[in-house]
């Protein structure tokens, strides 16, 4: 029996043979091939979506490694500015005992890392440009600020011996406890006071250096509450005062050269226990030793030292 059926055609005016079996084979070519092509997709969105490819665990691990650099950074980062802070001050009073002057100011503003995880790659890209353009900004004006140090060093390097700018005692592994300048509670008379130099506290007869050239101005103990001192008179309107010592190795009129044993220390005067009272004086007034230390300690060893200083409490003295 055959498949095939008639259709009339309205043109010849007579029933035409079709082959209704070519039809079907085409519908069903049709019907697979769409069912295929929604298999195909549902498989390939479901494979994206549950199955990670080589390149995804790839990519994924590249970007855990980048989150994971980018927080070190960050902490880096921190770290770093903490102890360029500690620089700043250290060499902003370095510059004004030296050069008598404000320092210049600096613009140079760091890369925030910690805002990494919400911003885009091109903000990070623009963020890291600006900061280097910040820093080779910054560069360049320490580039001025160093020649201006240099060329003043040529003319006036005799001069710089004249600057307090070391510890009084040997204190290189920061082991002497200091007690900082500033406002504190007298240990004799329990009430605030002005505590104008910083406290080492050491055994007695530990060795007292000077701290600078100059000439000793005063060796004895004839000032209440000082105890056996010596004030040197280094020039330039700096001098420096050690007190409280057990022993003094200098007369008046005395020269001294930076690093010379003047003394011990003691516990002379209004003390608490052995100790040495240093003070630095410019023009007249009293500044914190703390930042005149800079030929001796390391970045890390002043920021300790300053940290150190500035505990609150009473004074040795």
């Amino acid at each position: 029996m055959s498949n095939n059926k008639f259709k009339f055609d309205p043109t010849t005016l007579k029933y035409q043979e079709v082959d209704t079996r070519k039809h079907k084979i085409i519908k069903l070519i049709i019907s697979l091939t769409v069912s295929i092509i929604i298999v195909t997709f549902v498989l390939y969105v479901a494979f994206a979506y549950l199955i990670e490819t080589p390149k995804q665990k790839s990519l994924k691990k590249e970007n855990k490694k980048l989150e994971e650099q980018y927080e070190y950074l960050s902490t880096k980062y921190e770290q770093t500015e903490k102890v360029l802070e500690e620089l700043k001050k250290r060499d902003d009073n370095i510059y004004r005992a030296i050069f008598e002057a404000e320092p210049p100011v600096e613009n140079a503003d760091m890369i925030d890392f910690t805002r990494f995880d919400t911003i885009t790659d091109v903000d990070l890209v623009n963020m890291n440009s600006s900061s280097i353009n910040n820093i080779l900004t910054n560069i360049r004006t320490n580039r001025t600020t160093y020649t201006e140090f240099l060329e003043f060093f040529q003319q006036e390097k005799d001069k710089l011996n004249n600057i307090p700018a070391i510890q009084p005692i040997i204190n290189t592994d920061l082991k002497k406890v200091i007690y900082g300048f500033g406002n504190r509670i007298d240990p004799v008379y329990k009430t605030p006071s002005f505590h104008s130099g910083i406290d080492f506290a050491a055994p007695k007869g530990t060795q007292v250096f000077a701290t600078a050239d100059g000439t000793v101005k005063r060796a004895n103990d004839k000032i209440r509450g000082l105890g056996k001192h010596i004030r040197i008179d280094h020039g330039n309107g700096f001098e420096t005062l050690y007190s409280h010592l057990s022993e003094m190795d200098v007369r008046r009129r005395q020269k001294v050269k930076r690093g010379d044993i003047i003394g011990y220390v003691g516990n002379t005067g209004k003390s608490l226990v052995s100790h040495l009272h240093y003070e630095i004086h410019y023009n007249n007034e009293p500044v914190n030793p703390i930042h005149f230390f800079f030929l001796e300690l390391a970045p890390k060893q002043y920021s300790k030292i300053v940290k150190a200083s500035s505990r609150s409490g009473i004074s040795l003295d």
